[in-house]
């Protein structure tokens, strides 16, 4: 499975869930970005 196919899978199962919100989905995004660009620094912000 690729990174990108696990990231869908992942907000596909939070979706289903029926209780995500847009703060559910960032960690999986940061996961899969410092999986897809090791040598760039991912953080999360959040106000």
């Amino acid at each position: 499975m690729t990174q990108i196919q696990h990231y869908l899978d992942k907000i596909s199962q939070r979706y289903s869930s029926g209780k995500a919100t847009e703060h559910s989905y960032r960690g999986d995004l940061q996961n899969l970005l410092e999986n897809l660009l090791p040598d760039i620094a991912v953080c999360l912000i959040t106000s």
